[in-house]
């Protein structure tokens, strides 16, 4: 049986790490768009709210410095929802949160150097088939959203350097199949019962790290012959930018 760390916590969750690369960045509304124009050629760091499909593609166009954006309350209001939109940018890090979405925007699938995405608190249920554009992938946060099998993310598989996962508050969550490339699983706020904490460890083979939220399963695990290697309540924290 391999080793596989498990660590137990109360409160879990990817940290925001963007905002640790900036000291001193403006939050922007939808309405001081051309405020936040005026600074676009110097932009690294944006953090905006109740913002359109048409301002967040101005925003990439025009901000050709920009490596994070953060949106909170989008707006999505295309119709034409067939396409990748067409859009020229070098984002690294995009957090799109609490915004109700139950598809993901198709410009997201533009942004082809994304490290990291943070789809957190929406209402999506599956993943689009167009996610096999965003090849640099390395970490993706569905957390709080509708996923109700693992089969419905089967297209991650598709992205060779994804490792981290979190599907943290995916109470419903059913294991049918499980991706391979996963070493890191977030998987807290969520109930398992020891045979299911066995599937896990089978569907997702490459596995070093599940993050579990209460720590009676220490008793299961050890019965699997799991090797339990961590303190109790410690909170998982994401540090992997920070000292970027």
């Amino acid at each position: 049986m391999k080793s596989i760390l498990f660590i137990i916590s109360i409160q879990i969750g990817f940290v925001h790490f963007a905002k640790s690369q900036i000291n001193d960045s403006s939050h922007y509304g939808g309405d001081n768009l051309n405020e936040l124009l005026q600074y676009a050629k110097t932009l690294e760091f944006v953090n905006v709210s109740r913002m359109s499909k048409s301002d967040i593609l101005l925003i990439l166009s025009q901000c050709s410095n920009l490596k994070t954006l953060v949106i909170d309350d989008y707006i999505e209001n295309d119709n034409s929802n067939n396409q990748v939109s067409e859009v020229k940018t070098d984002i690294n890090f995009l957090i799109i949160e609490n915004s109700d979405l139950r598809n993901i925007p198709k410009w997201v699938f533009a942004c082809s150097k994304l490290q990291y995405l943070s789809l957190s608190n929406n209402r999506i249920t599956h993943l689009d088939s167009n996610f096999h554009r965003l090849s640099k992938l390395e970490k993706l946060d569905l957390s709080y959203n509708r996923i109700r099998n693992t089969s419905s993310i089967q297209i991650l598989n598709n992205i060779n350097g994804l490792t981290e996962l979190d599907l943290n508050g995916s109470k419903r969550l059913k294991l049918e199949s499980g991706l391979e490339g996963i070493e890191i699983l977030n998987l807290s706020n969520r109930k398992l019962r020891c045979n299911q904490v066995n599937r896990i460890i089978e569907f997702f083979p490459s596995l070093t790290t599940i993050c579990l939220t209460n720590e009676k399963y220490f008793g299961d695990l050890e019965k699997l012959g799991v090797k339990i290697d961590c303190p109790k309540a410690l909170n998982f924290i994401d540090s992997y930018y920070l000292d970027k």
